[in-house]
């Protein structure tokens, strides 16, 4: 007898459909084409990449090579890097 021999094994336990669920398809008389509330469709496909907003709090190493590597590896990136001093370099420039 091998592993999936057992009659009530299915391999794609989310396609089941529970008694209650089968009971009130039945009784409502439901058809695909009578569903209504679907969610809305977009403008937009599914793999278009969308702008993302990415707050870096200081310009030290990190916050620079944040600045460098993010626009390289995110598409439709929108940086904002803050620093409190007039010049960048984070703890570099506080003790300089």
């Amino acid at each position: 007898m091998g592993v999936h021999d057992n009659a009530s094994y299915n391999p794609n336990p989310r396609e089941e459909v529970s008694d209650t669920a089968r009971e009130h398809i039945q009784a409502n008389n439901f058809v695909s084409s009578q569903i209504t509330d679907l969610p809305p469709l977009y403008s937009h496909c599914i793999d278009d990449h969308r702008r993302i907003k990415v707050i870096c709090i200081g310009a030290g190493f990190s916050g620079i090579l944040a600045g460098i590597r993010f626009p390289q590896r995110i598409a439709n990136l929108d940086l904002t890097i803050y620093e409190k001093n007039p010049e960048v370099g984070g703890t570099w420039y506080e003790n300089k």
